[in-house]
């Protein structure tokens, strides 16, 4: 979409690519916990010995999406949260190593005690268009 401005009842955004949404939702889930001693995380059901559980914080999601990588000149990234973090939160922009933009992290100021969901919304800046 290129619009200087845009007068409509709606806006609708259709990700076309699955692999470079503009677009999504992401959760942040607590600390990995077994309370029941199954062995499994009591969020996600995966084994505590998991990389992506063992690597939980309680305080960051990240997203990856190809839909960074030909935004030369940067890119904004929105949120929207759906559920109290409790925490204040800022993006950090993820680079692969060619130097590539390829994703980003939501971080908060402490972890959340309870699953938290969050919208996204990336878009590309032009030079000239955004401030």
């Amino acid at each position: 979409m290129k619009a200087k401005i845009l007068e409509t009842g709606a806006l609708a955004i259709e990700v076309v690519d699955p692999d470079a949404p503009t677009i999504g939702t992401t959760e942040i889930l607590p600390v990995a916990t077994d309370a029941d001693g199954d062995g499994n995380d009591d969020y996600t059901n995966k084994p505590m010995t998991d990389p992506d559980v063992a690597a939980r914080d309680g305080s960051s999601a990240e997203v990856m999406t190809k839909a960074m990588t030909p935004m030369n000149n940067g890119s904004r990234i929105f949120t929207s949260f759906k559920d109290n973090p409790g925490a204040f939160s800022w993006i950090e922009k993820v680079k692969d190593e060619n130097k590539d933009y390829v994703g980003f992290r939501v971080r908060l100021s402490a972890p959340v005690t309870q699953k938290v969901k969050l919208d996204w919304w990336l878009v590309e800046e032009k030079d000239g268009i955004l401030p």
